[in-house]
């Protein structure tokens, strides 16, 4: 057996070393034809990935360049839009600020009732107060009608505005901003520098025109008709305080001379004031003695003059239709001060000129009220020192003037022609004496004033300004007024009655008990 195993072992091998021989190139071409198959596959899926990467990648790069400009584009639309933003921002504010003090600036003729029904008899306290509403809610319709149009309207004479009655044809576009800046289309081009809706603009002016009418009103406390105080509040409305503003507001011919009235001591204050000079004339004195008829509510009295003040002293800060920071307060300040500079010089000059010395509440409301009309016209344009002594001139003024009215024999219970027709005429002409100069405080403004080193010129104007506006209001208040009395009656039949107004009128007094 091994033996055989021996022999068989020689041909294994030989058998081996001939399959070696020729499986040895068969492994080298099956190698090569593998390892080209590889390649031959390889490359193709290699240049095919490569030119796949190549163009995702240039597509993410693209996209990313695309997201990066878009990016970019953003932050210049958001650096250009900055511009318009800031407008809209202030805009916004401006209209905030306009429609604040247009609603605390309305309250007015309320506070004017609450002073007439303290400063009154008992038996009129329902009156004054109904009166001064219906007058506030007539004058409102009438400036809404003509009012507005005829005082800032479109118009070619200079005398009155002839554009947008009943606020028609307007288009308010004020807060909107193209390339040349703010843009306006409308009826009102007086009112196209300040970027506040018109809306707002009228219902600050509307506060305003609703004043002298309530003014008139109270002149009559204990005595006047409510229909004809409120029909003359809706004609002075929509007519006088309309004619005036657009003289001195609304571009007319004395804001063409340089006449400066800021907020309304020719336009308001003495229209009002001689409206109720006409109708303390026409309708003659109160027919209880003085001491029956006079302050029966001092508290009351004292609440309405505050509440007046306060409203007067809004519209000043709402007249500069912009909310910058410096002027708003100035002329807050500078109606603050000067309404107490009025006060303590009014109290103090009645007291030297009473008989008796005694320190008198009405003097010290009047004062008040008197210091902060002073100032109307000129609150911008003035330094507070100056401010001071404006208010304080004012509270002597009205003091003063209280004693002839008395001395006249005019009824006139709450100071309305010393408070508002005296010194309002005295604000006008304190522009042309104390004003600081063009932009010292208000940017553009009116010439230096003459005690301050300027020339006369400006007094000059200041002064034509108050003759005009004073001939024109004694023109109005006088027609008016006699119109009203023929048409209506300026007096109330039951004015000195048992119950006094109240009871004639409204047929219940202010402090009757329920049954």
């Amino acid at each position: 057996m091994t033996g055989e195993r021996d022999r068989a072992a020689p041909e294994l091998s030989a058998r081996y070393v001939r399959r070696r021989d020729w499986a040895r190139p068969l492994r080298v071409h099956l190698s090569t034809v593998i390892v080209a198959l590889l390649l031959g596959i390889s490359l193709p899926l290699t240049w095919l990935a490569h030119d796949q990467g190549t163009r995702l990648a240039t597509s993410a790069a693209s996209e990313r360049m695309s997201l990066l400009g878009r990016r970019v584009a953003a932050q210049y639309e958001a650096v250009f839009n900055d511009g318009l933003t800031a407008v809209m921002l202030a805009a916004a504010a401006d209209t905030l600020l306009v429609v604040a003090c247009a609603a605390a600036a309305h309250a007015a003729p309320a506070a004017v009732g609450m002073l007439e029904a303290g400063a009154g008899d008992a038996g009129s306290c329902v009156s004054a107060l109904a009166k001064a509403f219906a007058g506030a809610a007539a004058a409102a319709l009438g400036f809404l009608f003509t009012g507005f149009a005829f005082m800032f309207g479109n118009g070619s004479s200079g005398l009155v505005g002839a554009e947008g009655f009943f606020l028609s044809g307007t288009a308010d576009n004020a807060v909107s901003v193209a390339l040349q800046g703010f843009q306006y289309a409308g009826s009102f081009t007086a009112l196209a520098d300040f970027p506040v809706p018109l809306a707002a603009k009228v219902l600050l002016f509307s506060a305003a025109a609703a004043l002298p009418g309530a003014l008139a009103g109270a002149a009559l406390a204990g005595r006047g008709r409510l229909t004809a105080a409120a029909a003359f509040s809706f004609l002075a409305a929509g007519g006088a305080v309309g004619v005036v503003g657009h003289w001195a507001w609304g571009g007319g011919w004395l804001a063409g001379l340089g006449f400066v009235d800021f907020a309304g001591g020719a336009v308001v204050h003495m229209l009002g004031g001689m409206a109720a000079l006409e109708a303390c004339r026409r309708a003659g004195p109160r027919s209880a003695p003085a001491p029956a008829r006079d302050w029966h509510n001092a508290p009351l009295a004292a609440q309405g003059a505050l509440a007046l003040a306060a409203a007067l002293g809004a519209f000043h800060a709402g007249c500069t239709l912009a909310l910058e920071p410096f002027p708003v307060a100035h002329v807050l300040l500078a109606t603050y001060f000067s309404g107490s500079a009025g006060l303590l010089a009014a109290l103090f000059a009645d007291s030297f000129w009473s008989d008796t010395g005694a320190l008198s509440l009405p003097a010290l409301l009047r004062g008040l009220l008197a210091g902060v009309v002073s100032v109307s016209a000129c609150c911008p344009f003035v330094s507070i020192p100056s401010a001071v002594l404006v208010g304080s001139f004012g509270g002597l003024l009205a003091t003063l003037l209280g004693h002839v009215v008395r001395d006249l024999g005019l009824d006139d219970p709450v100071g309305i022609v010393p408070a508002c027709l005296g010194c309002g005429t005295w604000s006008v002409l304190a522009v042309g004496l104390f004003a600081e100069g063009p932009g010292t405080i208000y940017g553009l403004g009116p010439a230096q004033g003459l005690l301050l080193g300027g020339s006369a010129a400006q007094l000059c104007t200041q002064a034509a300004g108050a003759l005009a506006v004073g001939a024109f209001a004694l023109l109005f208040s006088s027609l008016t007024w006699a119109l009203l009395d023929r048409l209506i009656g300026l007096k109330s039949p039951g004015a000195g009655g048992r119950g006094g107004l109240d009871a004639a009128e409204h047929g219940r007094g202010a402090y009757d008990l329920p049954p």
